[in-house]
């Protein structure tokens, strides 16, 4: 069902969950999104975008959080079943932050993953880390991270770059 078998069983058991999912929620409540925009077209293939999409079990725990059906077929046509339309387009926002990527300008509630001399690393999605450097903490000077944050922490931070490399820049200042 989450995209990983894809032997003749494993589509045999896609297509009977899809007859059971399809039998229960009308198909009007049923988000279809294709994962291949311009933006993902830097990705070589579908084999890459599968693996960036499930590399750390993200749609179990998209399934799990939300209750919705995902469903991915070799194309990178992505279906998300439910009975409630807000549970629905939750998965698809989840689903979003772990295929388009951090957004500039976004803010993030993300978990503070490590704490460094020149700053921390808050995780913001389920496959991104970014910096927030010790001077984009507070707007009042901070000569300490650990003074401020501490690994476990949930803070918000916006997006304030992401370099070519991948990086992101991130800052906790001015976010009202």
């Amino acid at each position: 069902l989450l995209g990983g078998d894809k032997t003749d069983s494993g589509k045999k058991a896609i297509e009977a969950l899809e007859k059971i999912y399809k039998r229960w929620i009308p198909e009007e409540k049923i988000i279809k999104m294709n994962v291949w925009s311009a933006e993902l077209a830097k990705l070589a293939s579908n084999a890459m975008l599968a693996q960036r999409i499930s590399s750390i079990n993200s749609l179990s725990a998209i399934c799990e959080k939300t209750g919705a059906q995902i469903d991915i077929d070799d194309s990178g046509l992505i279906k998300i079943a439910s009975n409630d339309q807000s549970i629905g387009d939750k998965a698809k926002e989840m689903i979003e932050e772990i295929t388009v990527g951090p957004q500039v300008d976004k803010i993030y509630e993300g978990k503070v993953v490590k704490i460094m001399d020149f700053g921390a690393f808050i995780s913001i999605t389920p496959s991104q880390d970014g910096l927030v450097h010790i001077s984009q903490i507070s707007e009042a000077r901070v000569n300490n991270v650990s003074d401020v944050l501490t690994e476990g922490d949930v803070v918000k931070v916006k997006v304030l770059e992401v370099d070519k490399q991948g990086r992101v820049k991130l800052t906790m200042k001015n976010l009202d």
